[in-house]
């Protein structure tokens, strides 16, 4: 099974826990001589959980499906620049869909890419809405003009901590239990070994607690703990040490984040929706590259991840 039977399996099961999720890659992992790690240094289970949610193809412990997945329903998201408009498809998939698609393209470029560790991209590319509407009816597709700009929308500035879902409470503790500390010194971040001791005193600062592979992050504001998202949190940090941490150029019309700053899910989703693609990883550089991002969209985003001076 590689990504694409997977996406496939996924589809046609629609929702399941977390241990199917995890023995249906196994399976994967077996069929590719047993690899555990995937290329970005995380469990393979992990990194693949994260590009399909990246690339809007299924949810994870969402309303619904808590400690689950959930497959969401396909659709042909657009996005239109410039002289042309693209259509990715993205939610669930099956083989009588992807038949339905090859045999409508009319007046429509169809691009096929296949990346690694995650299923092929599939774009759609016209001159217009309108084309791409009348492909997507011909193959029963649903259509979401824009789709990045109205997930940016919608969503609050990240310090708006409440409608992040971060929750106040007692930071965790125990046996197996490591703390890592962000510190953000000089022109760079990182993070540090810490306790549990070091987290309570702190009165402002951003925690991350690992048990057994899994993660919880934690702020700390005057002196309270706020569990957050990872993501959350690092840019909350960024803001308050007035640290500019994105960067678009325009020339590119690409927009450049560190890698210790990749935006939480629905961002990231929104930009990985303006060509279908991932964002790039510049290990010598450290640093993330969202493409065919327009301007308008980037300080959208800047704005929603506390960065006003992009």
């Amino acid at each position: 099974m590689g990504a694409n039977e997977l996406l496939l399996w996924l589809s046609a099961n629609r929702a399941g826990s977390w241990s199917r999720f995890r023995s249906a890659v196994d399976e994967l992992a077996s069929t590719q001589g047993g690899v555990v790690v995937g290329s970005e240094g995380l469990p393979i289970y992990h990194q693949l959980r994260f590009q399909l949610q990246q690339l809007g193809h299924v949810e994870f412990n969402i309303a619904g499906c808590e400690q689950g997945w959930r497959v969401a329903p396909p659709i042909v998201a657009l996005a239109c620049q410039n002289d042309r408009c693209i259509g990715i498809l993205a939610g669930a998939r099956s083989t009588s869909l992807l038949r339905r698609l090859v045999e409508s393209v009319s007046q429509v470029q169809l691009e096929r890419h296949v990346e690694i560790e995650q299923p092929e991209v599939i774009r759609l590319i016209g001159e217009s809405e309108g084309v791409l509407e009348a492909l997507a009816a011909r193959a029963g597709l649903r259509v979401q003009s824009q789709a990045a700009v109205f997930m940016l929308a919608c969503l609050p500035r990240i310090d708006d901590l409440w409608a992040w879902r971060g929750r106040q409470g007692p930071l965790p503790f125990g046996k197996h239990t490591t703390v890592s500390r962000f510190e953000i010194a000089g022109r760079g971040a990182r993070w540090v070994d810490s306790s549990v001791d070091e987290a309570e005193r702190t009165r402002d600062g951003l925690f991350r607690f690992t048990r057994f592979q899994r993660r919880q992050h934690y702020l700390r504001l005057r002196g309270r703990s706020i569990r957050v998202q990872g993501q959350i949190g690092n840019y909350v940090l960024a803001a308050k040490h007035q640290r500019q941490v994105l960067r678009y150029d325009r020339l590119s019309r690409q927009l450049i984040v560190r890698d210790l700053y990749r935006p939480p899910l629905l961002v990231d989703r929104a930009l990985t929706l303006c060509s279908g693609f991932l964002a790039s990883h510049d290990s010598t550089a450290r640093t993330l590259s969202y493409r065919d991002v327009p301007e308008r969209l980037a300080q959208m985003a800047a704005g929603i991840l506390c960065q006003d001076r992009l």
